[in-house]
């Protein structure tokens, strides 16, 4: 219990009250304390836990599969195909779909 608290306690509640007050006050402290605790550690295991199941539909579903970015075969053939192509091109994540068509690999294999 912080001191401004103890400074309103001791100006509205009689003394015989205030170590009752401040003892229960003490006792919930403690007992929010336990109470956080245990919420870290659950939370703690759940995190553990949506690991594990994500391993295991790996596992069992495989994993999941990106769709993989084609390069056009023809040239683009309307300004808005163009447009679009472009920005796929500043994104980073574009060369990593792009497969490696001589080796049939994805980019993001080497």
């Amino acid at each position: 219990m912080d001191s401004g608290n103890i400074a309103q306690l001791n100006e509205y509640v009689p003394d015989t009250q205030q170590s009752s007050i401040i003892e229960k006050m003490n006792k919930l402290d403690q007992k929010l304390d336990i109470m956080i605790n245990k919420l870290d550690r659950n939370t703690a295991e759940m995190v553990a836990l949506r690991s594990e199941i994500g391993s295991i539909k790996a596992k069992v579903c495989g994993e999941i599969r990106k769709p993989k970015v084609v390069l056009p075969c023809q040239p683009l053939t309307t300004i808005d195909e163009l447009d679009h192509f472009e920005h796929n091109l500043q994104e980073e994540s574009f060369f990593k779909n792009v497969p490696i068509l001589c080796h049939g690999h994805s980019g993001a294999d080497h």
